[in-house]
């Protein structure tokens, strides 16, 4: 290897021989190349000569680079070197021999390869500079590396600046490897100078135990010297420690003092520090004007945490758009600056639209900013994003990843919210247990939600054992966090007295309270409480009021029961058109009530509220029935039995029967158990109908106590038990059963299961004629009618009739009375009563009174009476009523026979009916169903029909058009069968 030159010839004051024997020659040749960059007069060589030895003897500094040897000339360098610096760079972990220990200074081990700029700039400010002037600080070159050796020989030659600075080099590792301890080393030389910067820097590396022993105390008098020397940095940090108690005790007020003298010099982090002092009243009087004056200065000083909090307080105290958008600009400004927390901040401001444009693309990146740095309640807000695609598509498993981080931080809406995903198993494995540690977790930080859903876990046992006690003390803590839903379900508890003593006052309370706060669950709960009086006085109108809240709010249950309170007017005003809106509403809420599928069939079944649609009614029956509602499985049985609205399936209509019977409805009971004993759709089975009848009567059935009777009676499904048999019936007919009371008659005239009485009998058939067809305890099914489906109660009235009419007629209650036979008879037929209309049929047909009938049977048999024979039956006696002939005049009741025989189709009685309709006899006028009937009887020939029918063309009354034409060709169809009245009418028209 050639010999480098020195760079300045008049300068041989340095003279550093170089070994190459352990070294490689790159490592040797960037010493070389630096050595002579600075000034150094370098010879290499392999081995050591005599000049070369002497020359080394007269430098003031000796490096080597490798290891000695055991030659002669190696052991006298070694020994000229007890006067000078010797410095070796050694490429193994040999030391120096023992004998010379004070001269050997350890750089570096192991240069097998080419030393970084960081190593070979340690080797000057190590080993070289440990001797002032141990080469030519001039000739350094005007570079980093330059500026750093002249550093680094300043500080050895105890210049205080130069100490900081060779200090700030060694914490920062600027072209230094970083060293702690150095740097606290120089800090302290400089520090003992009183140098400012080194009083303050080392006072935080004893506060902090950088490079020394931490030592809060010692750091603070450290601070509080330079403080006292009017250093900026120094009144801040002491204000830092005095307002945290750091090395000494707490003083907010001195610390308040200090930061306003540090700020006065301009120092960013003292304003801001001071600032928020102001803000918080921390020290000093809360005054936001002055902690807003600070934060601006800080933010002039560039301090990108300032214009965060300004950004806060002006959120804190928006009232109008403006300031929202003042508060989102600064926001901006501190995220672009990298403040995490602005970056959560304006990410709120992007998602909210709250003074900038909504951008939620955007605000998710800056969530995700956040969210990276650790912040939790961005990662929350960022699985947030997740969950519901705001911004960014939705991504469940990604979500929980988010919920998870903010969970593990200490987020309690990220642990609730993660707990709510195990749950259910959304976006990860369905983990119950673990979604209730997570949600105690949360609880335990008062997060109201939590608490609510852990109180739900522990009432329904979900992740936990049940325990109603723990649900309701979970509840109320939630409750006392303002979760509405918790308030409603501890109200609920106490309620029912269950996990809790039973009040319902409190109970109440704590419902309407929730309903007041907006809990849908607990307005229709609320209006059901003043609605029963539960805990309250009974009020129908605030349990209107808050059906109407809870329905609004789109609760299918409340949309439901508010149709049929307008159905039925039911503490409202009636009205069909808005039951049938919200029972749709119901259906459409999301979460139909099977029940409201009921109501809208039985509405289009009937035509209330809408036009009668028998198609369309056994669709909403039907799917009511898929619902679940037993309500629609009994009526749509009813609909396949009947063949109503669709085709007979009577096996269908036992299966619909069966499904609304397991539900607990007992009316279904009662048909399922009728189709059994009939074999209607099932094979016959009066076992199974017998304890079908039983069960209803269990569930409070009236009917079902009838039948039980009617069967124990007969011996049907059961053994007979007359005495049994006659005490069901009895609390049948004492809740007004009218069957039971025609069985009880029959009791007492057989003497069955009782003492025969003539007298009794009597009284209980006109007992059971006398009375009403009961109406069913729910309002709305009192309005259905027999148009499809007979009525028990009405069929027994036709019965008991019949019977009396009978029992007159026979004699065997008292004297014969033949025109109370008539009359029972009459009143028999309007109730439907076909024996009733098969008697009076036959006494029509022989031409005799009904005395004459009884008087002298006719000898043979009779004809047998079809439809036809018993519509003219009912229109004859309808006659009687009319003209008053056998019996007392009684328009209404001739009126309701000539509608009963009209509607069988009878001609003289659509006539009848018609003209009391157009005249307003026995019934109230209503022309246009006048002219309907007057019409049927017309087209079929009536003449009288006819007349009357063309008197109303001819007036204009009940058609649609006034015709003269159409009334004139009335009148000559009637004057050709012979009417005088038409005759007489068509002759003044032609006049």
């Amino acid at each position: 290897m050639q010999t480098s030159q020195i760079k300045n010839q008049s300068s041989t004051a340095l003279f550093v021989p170089l070994f190459y024997t352990a070294a490689n020659k790159s490592c040797a040749d960037a010493l070389c190349r630096m050595l002579t960059t600075y000034g150094f007069s370098v010879r290499a060589t392999d081995k050591l000569r005599a000049e070369v030895l002497r020359d080394a003897c007269r430098a003031g500094m000796i490096l080597v680079l490798g290891e000695l040897g055991d030659d002669p000339m190696e052991e006298q360098l070694r020994l000229s070197a007890k006067q000078r610096k010797l410095c070796v760079l050694h490429a193994g972990s040999q030391e120096l021999s023992p004998d010379y220990p004070h001269t050997h200074v350890k750089l570096y081990e192991g240069f097998d390869k080419a030393p970084d700029p960081a190593l070979l700039h340690r080797l000057f400010i190590t080993g070289l500079c440990t001797c002032t002037g141990a080469f030519r600080a001039d000739a350094c070159l005007p570079d980093e590396t330059g500026k750093l050796i002249t550093t680094a020989v300043g500080a050895h030659s105890e210049r205080d600046a130069d100490m900081c600075a060779l200090a700030e080099a060694y914490l920062k590792a600027e072209l230094v490897p970083y060293s702690d301890k150095q740097a606290v080393h120089w800090l302290s030389l400089a520090a003992e100078k009183q140098n400012k910067n080194a009083l303050v820097t080392l006072g935080l590396c004893c506060l902090d135990g950088q490079g020394t022993q931490k030592d809060p105390p010692r750091g603070f008098r450290l601070l509080e010297n330079a403080a006292a020397m009017g250093d900026k940095r120094g009144q801040y940090y002491t204000a830092v420690c005095l307002l945290e108690g750091v090395g000494t005790q707490p003083d907010p007020k001195r610390a308040v003092q200090l930061l306003q003298a540090s700020a006065k010099q301009e120092h960013a982090h003292a304003s801001l520090r001071l600032g928020l002092c102001y803000m918080d009243g921390i020290g000093t009087a809360q005054n936001k004007n002055k902690a807003e004056q600070h934060l601006e200065q800080a933010a002039a000083l560039g301090n990108a945490s300032a214009h965060h909090y300004l950004g806060m307080l002006c959120k804190e105290s928006a009232e109008d758009e403006v300031e929202h958008e003042i508060a989102a600009q600064h926001f901006q400004k501190a995220a672009q600056a990298g403040v995490t927390q602005s970056c959560y901040q304006y990410a709120l401001c992007l998602a909210t639209g709250k003074g900038v444009q909504k951008d939620l693309p955007r605000a998710a990146e800056y969530f995700r900013q956040a969210a990276h740095d650790g912040i939790a309640a961005a990662q929350y807000a960022l699985g947030t994003c997740y969950e519901f695609g705001d911004g960014v598509e939705a991504d469940l498993a990604e979500a929980v990843k988010w919920y998870a981080l903010s969970a593990q931080n200490g987020c309690a809406d990220g642990q609730n919210n993660l707990a709510g995903c195990l749950l259910y198993g959304r976006g990860c494995r369905k983990d119950t247990v673990l979604a209730t540690d997570w949600l105690k977790k949360a609880a335990d930080a008062l997060h109201a939600g939590a608490c609510y859903r852990l109180g739900l876990c522990y009432e329904e046992g979900t992740g936990v054992a049940q325990n109603l006690r723990a649900a309701a003390a979970r509840y109320a803590e939630a409750a006392k966090l303002g979760d509405p839903h918790a308030k409603y379900r501890l109200g609920k508890l106490c309620l029912d007295g269950r996990g809790v003593t039973k009040d319902e006052k409190k109970g109440a309370s704590l419902c309407i309270s929730a309903a007041m706060a907006g809990c849908t669950a607990a307005q229709y709960d609320t209006y059901l409480i003043y609605k029963n009086g539960t805990g309250v006085a009974r009020d129908p109108e605030q349990a209107a009021r808050w059906l109407h809240v809870a329905a609004q709010s789109n609760d299918s249950r409340a949309c439901c029961d508010l149709g049929r309170a307008y159905l039925c007017g039911e503490g409202l005003v009636r009205d069909p058109l808005l039951a049938i809106k919200w029972f749709r509403a119901s259906v459409i809420s999301g979460h139909a009530e099977p029940d409201a599928l009921y109501w809208l069939g039985f509405c289009a079944l009937h035509g209330v509220g809408t036009k009668q649609d028998l198609t369309e009614a056994v669709k909403w029956l039907q799917d009511g029935t898929q619902s679940g509602s037993a309500r629609a499985s009994h009526l749509y049985g009813l609909c396949l039995q009947y063949g109503v609205g669709t085709e007979q399936n009577c096996a269908l209509a036992v299966r619909c029967y069966k499904q609304a019977a397991d539900a607990g409805l007992s009316s279904a009971m009662l048909r399922l158990a009728e189709c059994c004993e009939k074999g209607v759709g099932i094979e016959i089975s009066f076992t199974t109908a017998y304890a079908l009848y039983k069960k209803a009567a269990k569930h409070g059935e009236v009917d079902g106590f009838y039948h039980v009777g009617r069967c124990l009676l007969a011996g049907i499904g059961t053994q007979r038990d007359p005495e049994n048999a006659v005490a069901a019936l009895k609390r049948a007919a004492h809740d007004g059963n009218l069957s039971a009371l025609l069985l009880l008659a029959d009791c007492h005239r057989t003497g069955v299961g009782v003492t025969p009485s003539t007298l009794l009998c009597r009284n209980l058939l006109e007992k059971a004629a006398d009375g009403k067809v009961r109406t069913p305890d729910d309002k709305a099914e009192q309005l259905q009618t027999v148009e499809f489906f007979d009525h028990p109660d009405k069929l027994a009235i036709g019965e008991a009739l019949f019977r009396l009419g009978q029992f007159h007629a026979t004699g065997n209650i008292q004297a014969h009375d033949f025109s109370l036979v008539t009359e029972y008879y009459g009143r028999a037929m309007i109730e439907g009563n076909h024996n009733a209309m098969d008697e009076m049929a036959r006494i029509f047909a022989a031409g005799q009174s009904v005395e004459q009938y009884y008087q002298a049977p006719p000898s043979g048999t009779t004809a047998p009476v079809n439809e036809a024979r018993r519509m003219e039956a009912v229109n004859r006696m309808g006659d009687l009523w009319f003209f008053g002939q056998q019996l007392p005049k009684n328009m209404p009741l001739a009126v309701a026979c000539f509608r009963i025989a009209a509607k069988g189709g009878n001609v003289a009685a659509s006539y009848s009916l018609g003209w009391c309709e157009k005249h307003g006899k026995g019934t109230a006028q209503d022309l246009a169903a006048a002219v309907k009937h007057l019409k049927f009887a017309a087209d079929a020939g009536h003449p009288h029909a006819c007349f009357s029918l063309g008197e109303c063309y001819e007036n204009g009354e009940g058609v649609a058009i006034r015709s003269k034409h159409e009334a004139i060709a009335l009148y000559k169809k009637a004057a050709a069968k012979g009417h005088a009245g038409a005759a007489k009418r068509l002759r003044e028209l032609e006049k």
